[in-house]
């Protein structure tokens, strides 16, 4: 590695550990050797050249043989935010922006949610509905927003920016759900469009266990 060539101690140009060369994979997986430098085959790895050759190594391996695959990604990469957006933006802007927001703001939350009757934010179910999410550490939020939206981040500018399936915007949701036993089942959800089907629990505690149920594998629920 380059690492053991760089950190081995002084060696005579005769000991020999390879020369100023180095393989190239084409598409179908064929290899070929090149040289890092004119006449490299010729030329041996030795203490005075080392630093020299690793830099070469280092450019041909991880620049020159990965430029189509480099060139590629970025094309892909730019269709999807332009290189005048992207130029403007720090390390950290730019993962809040293709990452989403990675603490889930309760309030927020909340204030971009709508529901459908004979629920509001004042029906007793819906108060503990919130109550209990308000008390989950923010990991679980992740895994009840994934549930519910498919995904366990929040957009950049929070969630009134939640996106249905069709990519137009679409806020969560919360519909009373009327079939089968409906003060005891489960909560359903609809990721596609940021809804879930919440039972008429009637006691605080099957709702908090069958919430928290649904926190144990959140992908497969």
């Amino acid at each position: 590695s380059l690492q053991f060539i760089l950190a081995k101690p002084p060696f005579p140009d005769e000991l020999g550990i390879g020369n100023f060369v180095c393989t190239k994979k084409d598409p179908a997986g064929k290899e070929t050797v090149v040289e890092l430098k004119e006449n490299g085959k010729e030329i041996p790895i030795s203490d005075s050249n080392k630093h020299e050759f690793c830099d070469l190594f280092f450019r041909a391996q991880f620049v020159k043989n990965t430029q189509d695959q480099t060139a590629s990604l970025t094309e892909g990469f730019l269709s999807l935010l332009p290189k005048e957006t992207v130029g403007v933006l720090d390390a950290d802007e730019l993962e809040l922006l293709i990452c989403g927001n990675a603490v889930i703001d309760i309030e927020d939350w909340k204030a971009n949610t709508c529901y459908g009757e004979p629920f509001n934010a004042n029906h007793p179910v819906i108060q503990a509905f919130w109550y209990l999410v308000k008390q989950m550490s923010n990991a679980d939020r992740e895994k009840f927003l994934q549930f519910c939206t498919g995904s366990k981040k929040v957009p950049a500018e929070g969630f009134k920016g939640l996106r249905a399936a069709n990519n137009k915007v679409s806020k969560f949701k919360v519909n009373p759900r009327v079939s089968g036993n409906d003060s005891l089942g489960y909560i359903m959800a609809h990721t596609c469009f940021n809804t879930i089907e919440l039972p008429m629990y009637s006691n605080f505690g099957t709702m908090k266990k069958n919430l928290y149920e649904v926190l144990k594998s959140p992908e497969n629920f």
